[in-house]
């Protein structure tokens, strides 16, 4: 997946009905549209030049003529290394090749999308709420955990609960001066929405981690985070949205540890109890 394709995937739900017709005449034959201009699109897809030129902006290029130069970028190296129609005659190696490289497509995508803005913005507010409250739900859970791990390391107070009417009821306690972290790949999630809902209602900032920025949980938060999924017929998208989820999670931790904590204190002593619970090589 080109960083084309997961800009416009991101954004597709998003999109009308006509901006819709030309993501798909584009996606469906990457080669040929690349080489289309705005005037040849219109024709073939019966769709206004106007139109086009605002989906152009809309996903974020300055005109038409600099989205059809990035609408090829990264096609080519990339069809010839993937293994589109894996079989049961293919070696144990290559089938994990492939998995590997979709989660390297998955990871450097996700990256790509990245916004200096959107990271500043999670980072400043998790430096000045008295507690943070991380929820993820299904195999969101394992993100929601993961990120709990991380920034118990940190000086950020921060709690994770896994039921979901323990999460509903810590949220009686949580005011504007909280926030809410929440994982949700779809961002479709009913429980993850009402939490968010309820959130809104008592002015809770929220920090969103998902696949799609104009989805409804998405349209709740305060500050979105992309992680980039790709599906294939041997691997749900799921799979590969976790891997990008839990680095974003990883990088966010970083930059805290770095920008807000400046210091290897709470590493130290965190270390320092873990350490407590191994053997010593005198042990072994």
């Amino acid at each position: 997946m080109s960083n084309f394709q997961s800009i416009a995937k991101s954004n597709y739900e998003n999109l009308t009905k006509a901006e819709k017709t030309v993501i798909d005449f584009i996606l469906a034959d990457v080669a040929a549209a690349s080489m289309m201009t705005i005037s040849d699109v219109s024709k073939k897809i019966n769709v206004s030049i106007a139109t086009i030129s605002r989906l152009s902006k809309k996903l974020g290029y300055q005109s038409y003529q600099e989205m059809r130069l990035k609408v090829y970028d990264g096609h080519d190296a990339q069809s010839s290394k993937f293994f589109p129609n894996l079989t049961k005659d293919d070696s144990f190696v290559e089938i994990a090749t492939n998995s590997f490289y979709m989660s390297k497509i998955s990871l450097d995508e996700t990256q790509s999308i990245l916004m200096e803005e959107d990271l500043k913005k999670a980072i400043d507010l998790l430096a000045k709420v008295k507690t943070c409250s991380i929820f993820g739900l299904g195999a969101s859970q394992v993100v929601a955990m993961n990120a709990f791990h991380c920034f118990l390391r940190s000086s950020l107070n921060c709690t994770y609960i896994q039921d979901y009417h323990l999460q509903m009821m810590s949220l009686t306690k949580l005011g504007e001066n909280d926030c809410l972290f929440l994982i949700s790949h779809t961002g479709h999630n009913k429980d993850m929405i009402q939490l968010a809902t309820i959130a809104r209602e008592k002015n809770i900032p929220i920090i969103t981690i998902t696949s799609n920025r104009h989805s409804p949980l998405a349209k709740l938060s305060d500050i979105i985070l992309v992680s980039v999924s790709d599906e294939t017929k041997y691997r749900p998208e799921a799979v590969s949205s976790l891997l990008a989820q839990i680095a974003l999670v990883d990088a966010l931790f970083m930059i805290y540890a770095i920008k807000v904590d400046d210091n290897e204190e709470y590493l130290l002593k965190s270390r320092a109890i873990i350490n407590k619970t191994r053997l010593s090589s005198e042990d072994d």
